[in-house]
């Protein structure tokens, strides 16, 4: 055999290396390594957290390990210190300041008095403030930007739905696509439930004139003002004077009085010579119905001075094979809205939307009703 001749040696394949672990979890068996021995044998690490975390807040889902048994038992069997150990490493391993456990808002908040539709967070850690406080600054604040759309608010009095992006991306691309080969005159919005601004702020990014946003909770209604503050859009929450260069005008009041605002707001516009913005978009963004905001979102169009189309986004919870139905409900109601108002109107549903799972067989649904106000 030659010098130059090689011999082919085959060797085993080398083990794959073990995933590196989450520094969540890392953060967790560290902890556990500093506990004092005792009789209680400490669960066993999950292989994963699920939490969501926006700005310096980080939200424990119900069904996170950390919130389920066997670890809730084992983290409440903990001295006081110690549970503030745990959360103190687990937030500087993830970089936020605050941590709380999210648990959904019951379907059935608004019968039992939750009519604002308040959060239900269990603060775990850091100074969220006193829930009985009445100034927004002795509160806790945080924000997060979704497609470039800022957003901020206060955890203790106002609810933030991850799960709503695809809905607030589809409105934005909605509305620019309808604009994007101009428009004659001014174009607005009126969102009923205008919350924090989840859907009023992809109206003014998909490119609306302006939004006219009621809401009842004092604490989104601020966070709605500073989020629009954030994304450096003129605002108004007492527009008493008529709409002058706001590109969001608020009332915190019940949506009940939206027509009759509105029709103020015209007459002072058109006396001022400026002439009525067309409501393109009305949003009722309320679960798990919106049922009670159809007449007035007619109300609102019944506003505009041309026959042009405008699109009611009606939000509802429905069962998938009760869909084809609720189409038809909706209809039907809206005709007989119309006729109680002396309203001729032609109305169809463009397109239904599955925003996400609301519980088991159930979903969030967001109906686009268009409208055509007939003038006699």
């Amino acid at each position: 055999m030659s010098t130059n001749d090689a011999t082919s040696i085959t060797r085993p394949p080398r083990p794959p290396k073990p995933p590196k672990p989450h520094p969540s979890i890392t953060a967790l068996a560290t902890f556990l390594s500093s506990l004092p021995q005792t009789d209680i044998v400490p669960p066993p690490l999950p292989s994963k957290l699920r939490y969501d975390i926006y700005g310096s807040l980080l939200l424990l889902p119900p069904t996170s390990p950390l919130t389920t048994e066997p670890w809730s038992t084992f983290i409440s069997s903990l001295p006081a210190h110690s549970q503030s150990d745990l959360y103190t490493s687990l937030a500087a391993a993830l970089g936020v300041t605050h941590i709380a456990i999210n648990s959904p808002i019951p379907a059935k908040s608004t019968e039992d008095g939750n009519t604002i539709r308040a959060p239900q967070i269990t603060p775990l850690h850091g100074f969220f403030g006193d829930p009985n406080a009445k100034d927004f600054e002795e509160v806790y604040w945080t924000s997060t930007v979704q497609h470039g759309i800022f957003q901020t608010w206060c955890p203790l009095h106002t609810m933030f739905s991850r799960g709503n992006i695809t809905e607030k991306s589809r409105i934005h691309d909605i509305v620019a696509k309808q604009l994007g080969g101009g428009k004659e005159g001014k174009v607005g919005a009126v969102d009923l439930f205008v919350g924090i601004g989840y859907f009023a702020f992809s109206y003014l990014k998909g490119g609306v004139d302006v939004v006219f946003g009621w809401d009842i909770n004092r604490w989104s209604v601020e966070g709605c003002r500073r989020g629009a503050g954030g994304n450096k859009w003129g605002v108004s929450t007492d527009p008493r004077d008529g709409l002058k260069d706001e590109r969001l005008v608020l009332f915190e009041e019940s949506n009940e009085f939206a027509p009759g605002r509105l029709r103020e707001i015209k007459r002072r516009m058109e006396e001022d010579g400026r002439g009525w913005v067309h409501i393109m978009h009305v949003n009722l963004g309320l679960l798990p119905s919106s049922s009670c905001a159809y007449k007035t979102a007619l109300e609102v169009l019944e506003l505009n001075d041309e026959e042009k189309e405008a699109w009611v986004h009606v939000h509802e919870n429905v069962a998938r094979e009760d869909v084809d139905e609720m189409e038809v409900s909706i209809i039907k109601k809206f005709g007989e809205l119309a006729g109680e108002l002396g309203m001729v109107v032609e109305v169809g549903i463009e397109h239904v939307e599955f925003v996400k799972s609301w519980a088991p067989g159930v979903w969030h649904c967001v109906f686009d009703v268009r409208v055509l106000v007939l003038r006699r």
